[in-house]
């Protein structure tokens, strides 16, 4: 899978349902190991920091698999503000993590659920 490769800033294209779990939970990890990193350090304002810097680290990736996740079920990649708007941001996750995208090409782009075989 190159997926995690050379896509993580590109906000244009589809994005599978296990390409978006991959990045959630790869920033859920990462959150948890930068807090107890902080916790071991015994500083609140090392876990602050560490937790801003990841939060900046983070922030185009995870958005920008969230709008091609979005747009891989056939809607605006607008909806990703969603995500800013508490409770309604916990509904948005588990609907992307189940709801499959639609099986035709759309507006944004191929199916990447097809398999593509190239000729040599």
């Amino acid at each position: 899978m190159e997926w995690y490769n050379n896509r993580f800033a590109n906000f244009s294209g589809r994005a599978t349902r296990s390409e978006y779990g991959a990045w959630l939970l790869f920033g859920i990890l990462a959150y948890i190991c930068v807090y107890y990193f902080g916790i071991l350090s015994l500083s609140r304002l090392a876990i602050a920091l560490n937790m801003k810097f990841l939060f900046f680290l983070l922030f185009i990736p995870l958005n920008a698999v969230s709008v091609r996740r979005i747009r891989d079920l056939g809607f605006n990649g607008g909806f990703v503000f969603l995500n800013f708007i508490p409770y309604i941001n916990l509904l948005l996750i588990f609907c992307l993590l189940i709801i499959k995208g639609e099986d035709k090409k759309n507006a944004y782009g191929e199916n990447p659920y097809e398999l593509k075989i190239v000729a040599e």
